[in-house]
């Protein structure tokens, strides 16, 4: 993702529970994927036996409420997606296996599913299509919406696949991983569009 950053024009700085970095000095944030978050930040008991990041999940809901204090532009990709959307009231289904008809389970890199675009969204002016291929690595997807967020993007089996807030400026969550696609132009649009309204 930090080359993603660099690629679109920006300077990427690492923020890590291992990596502190002066928060007033961010221009906006890019919130990455990663473990699941832990089920109880939104209304569900832990599983047993399941790890989860903690730490990783108090810094990003830190970070994450800096910045949008400040009014920043804000990306989250996958997990990224789903703090976001978490954090500002919404809840998660925790395994989407099983209800999945149209769509496939396994681990996607490359480009292979369809994204819906809802044509009036921030997204559809950000890579000006009604529909992308994109890849999938998610076995989480968002549940309820965060109160003052649109669903702009969605797959065949209707999932959700893009967020972006109505009341907040600059903030966008997408499921897929556009890191993995620099070769696709419409992918690489979503790192200018937060670059862009970085200013930097």
């Amino acid at each position: 993702m930090a080359f993603a950053i660099r690629r679109a024009g920006g300077e990427a700085t690492r923020i890590s529970t291992r990596h502190d970095v002066d928060l007033d000095k961010l221009d906006g944030l890019l919130i990455s994927g990663g473990t699941d978050l832990c089920p109880e930040l939104y209304g569900q008991e832990a599983e047993p036996g399941q790890q989860y990041d903690v730490p990783r999940d108090n810094l990003e809901y830190q970070v994450l409420d800096f910045v949008l204090q400040k009014q920043l532009p804000v990306m989250g990709i996958c997990r990224g997606c789903q703090l976001i959307n978490v954090r500002l009231g919404g809840t998660l289904f925790r395994d989407i296996k099983d209800q999945r008809k149209l769509t496939s389970n396994r681990t996607l890199l490359h480009p292979g599913k369809t994204l819906f675009i809802k044509p009036d969204s921030m997204l559809h002016r950000i890579v000006e299509h009604e529909r992308l291929l994109i890849n999938s690595i998610h076995h989480q997807a968002i549940s309820e919406v965060a109160e003052n967020f649109s669903i702009s993007a969605t797959d065949a089996d209707g999932f959700t696949q893009a967020i972006e807030s109505n009341a907040l400026p600059h903030v966008l969550g997408v499921q897929w991983h556009p890191e993995y696609l620099p070769y696709m132009i419409n992918q690489t649009k979503l790192f200018k569009w937060l670059v862009h309204q970085s200013g930097t």
